[in-house]
């Protein structure tokens, strides 16, 4: 499979280079971020603004794939995302097309790009249920006996990968990866961009989506949507859902939003720092140029 991976911090730019990048070479886009595979969830996910008149999910003129098609009742999993991944870039391949992936779920673009094994083991409700009532802090205690592997690699901010995390490693299963280098038919560039101008970035965006009707959004999306659903456990999402059950005032909810957002882009900026394959690009004409030398 010949494709190139985008990755990078949230509020990098990386949509913005991977759609100029598209119009340059012809290619498709492929969504890696998790947050964007829900339907209806537009403000708080950032979500590119689709172009009208099409039935398909085009932005700018590229068509985006893997992107708002997904009931948030559900969940997704990366064995999923992987298969459903591949099956789109071979397709392209076989059109002659290099499609671009991009996204800011490392843990989804990493077992793409490296070949994660991925269980199979089914959910478990009673398990889950149980593991639900627990704290956080109590959850990653008992994956960190369970499994120190693949407490190493979950989202230790997110319950609800953490409880599955749990879920694998008690049926023998953990999240882990191959011992596989990057294949040489991926292209692996990371947007290179300052911590300090990525967190004014951050911090203008929250004010952006609340302005844009972020508030409103929610509303809209409690009435069509269960709250449980997993869509509302995005950053942005449950803590607006907080304002409207009068638990914080709308300003703590902007600072919460504004500081969590800044805590996964560190997050994401150290998960990056440790892999030596990725070729940084500060600009749309160094990405050009490697991607040149990719095709060529």
């Amino acid at each position: 499979m010949k494709y190139i991976s985008i990755v990078g911090p949230t509020a990098s730019g990386k949509t913005k280079l991977a759609i100029s990048l598209a119009k340059k070479f012809n290619c498709e886009i492929i969504n890696s971020d998790s947050r964007l595979f829900y339907k209806d969830f537009f403000i708080g996910t950032d979500k590119p603004r689709r172009d009208k008149y099409r039935k398909k999910y085009y932005v700018e003129g590229v068509k985006h794939n893997l992107i708002d098609f997904l009931d948030p009742k559900k969940d997704f999993s990366i064995a999923l995302f992987i298969s459903k991944a591949k099956k789109l870039i071979e397709k392209m391949n076989s059109e002659g097309k290099v499609p671009i992936v991009v996204g800011g779920s490392p843990l989804y673009a990493d077992a793409l790009n490296y070949n994660y094994r991925v269980s199979g083991v089914l959910a478990n409700k009673k398990l889950r249920k149980d593991l639900s009532k627990k704290s956080l802090m109590r959850l990653l205690e008992i994956l960190q006996k369970e499994s120190p592997s693949s407490y190493n690699l979950v989202d230790k901010k997110n319950s609800r990968r953490v409880i599955r995390a749990i879920e694998l490693s008690m049926q023998g299963e953990s999240i882990s990866r191959e011992k596989r280098e990057l294949p040489s038919s991926v292209l692996l560039l990371g947007v290179k961009r300052d911590r300090d101008d990525i967190y004014r970035s951050i911090n203008k965006r929250v004010d952006l989506m609340i302005k844009d009707g972020l508030i409103k959004e929610v509303k809209m999306l409690l009435d069509k949507y269960p709250k449980k659903s997993s869509a509302f456990s995005s950053i942005g999402y449950c803590e607006i859902i907080e304002v409207l059950e009068n638990k914080i005032s709308l300003e703590e909810a902007i600072d919460k939003i504004k500081i969590k957002t800044r805590h996964f882009a560190k997050r994401q900026i150290t998960w990056y720092k440790r892999d030596k394959n990725i070729q940084w690009v500060s600009s749309l004409k160094d990405a050009q140029s490697k991607i040149k030398d990719f095709l060529n």
